[in-house]
């Protein structure tokens, strides 16, 4: 029995390993669910602090938050890896939203988020850990705009933030350095921001 996938064979004798990394275009029909993956059709966890999230599909084919509960919900993915580069395109910022980047998640407690409090403000780097409440550990001065394209470097402890190729902010903090899950992070307090062209290389 041989087996396919994206191009790659593999048989029970010579089965298919996963590779590190993920990519998504996002391009599948509007209100779908966020589901998997379009490049290696790898499937998202869906977490947050109170009701489970709903990730959907936009009519311009990104990917935003729907519902949810409890302030914190992300769309994550086993990257296999946790060091790398996650990147993502901001393709809808609107106004009084909050979003960004989910990396080196353990679980809704534990993780790093790029984060966003709306289009008017800054991007910072919040970290949570055992539950606490999230506290900002990088800051910029950076306003992004709608198709910036976000990149998180991630090599052991340090972590680089760039903006369009441009690093505007870095931090030293070994916690949660082994976690290989990233993806995308929505607040359910301000719901909207919506996202395109997610990818992860590991490195």
């Amino acid at each position: 029995m041989l087996i396919n996938l994206k191009g790659r064979s593999g048989s029970p004798l010579n089965p298919i390993k996963a590779l590190p990394g993920f990519t998504d275009n996002f391009n599948r029909a509007s209100g779908d669910a966020i589901g998997f993956t379009s490049g290696e059709n790898r499937p998202y966890l869906l977490a947050g602090t109170g009701t489970a999230p709903v990730w959907q599909i936009n009519s311009a084919g990104g990917a935003h938050l729907v519902s949810g509960s409890g302030g914190l919900n992300v769309a994550v993915l086993n990257g296999l890896s946790a060091d790398g580069t996650l990147k993502v395109t901001a393709q809808g910022l609107g106004s009084s939203r909050r979003g960004g980047l989910a990396f080196r998640y353990r679980d809704i407690d534990n993780l790093f988020m790029l984060y966003q409090a709306s289009n008017t403000s800054p991007l910072g780097i919040h970290r949570r850990l055992n539950g606490a409440t999230a506290v900002q550990v990088g800051f910029s001065t950076y306003t992004p705009s709608d198709g910036d394209v976000y990149q998180v470097i991630m090599a052991g402890s340090n972590i680089q933030v760039l903006v369009n190729g441009t690093q505007i902010m870095s931090i030293t903090d070994s916690s949660l350095a082994s976690e290989t899950r990233h993806g995308l992070y929505g607040s359910s307090l301000a719901f909207g921001m919506d996202w395109d062209d997610l990818s992860f290389t590991a490195a």
